[in-house]
């Protein structure tokens, strides 16, 4: 049985995946998972591959949004495991030549039951 923390993010992936489809990017893989870590989603648009982390928030109102950093969880532990997790999925798919950047993408859910995101591009500079 999924948490309802699982099931925030699950929504918030779900708004992100649509979110990049419309812009262009053919989705490769969600939820590639090892043991020392995830990527939430991979995508790819003109030869580069998009490895994306998103963070989920309930905002209700929209005064709340000021208040949320998409970064914040993403400290360095978090962006050692992911590199780890990169190297191994562009090996694993024998994309270990190809251009990649990582972005991390705030969803921010309203009370009416809509939502706004916020893309943070190449958050590894």
């Amino acid at each position: 049985m999924k948490t309802n923390n699982r099931n925030t993010g699950d929504k918030g992936e779900d708004f992100a995946i649509d979110f990049f489809k419309k812009e262009g990017f053919e989705i490769l893989d969600r939820n590639y998972s090892k043991p020392w870590g995830e990527i939430d989603i991979v995508a790819k648009k003109n030869k580069v591959i998009y490895f994306i982390e998103v963070k989920t928030v309930f905002v209700g109102e929209m005064g709340d949004l000021e208040n949320f950093d998409p970064l914040f969880n993403i400290d360095k532990n978090k962006k050692n495991r992911l590199r780890k997790v990169i190297q191994t999925y562009l090996k694993d798919k024998k994309e270990d030549d190809s251009d990649y950047q990582v972005d991390a993408v705030a969803v921010y859910l309203k009370s009416d039951k809509s939502y706004e995101i916020e893309r943070v591009e190449d958050i590894f500079l």
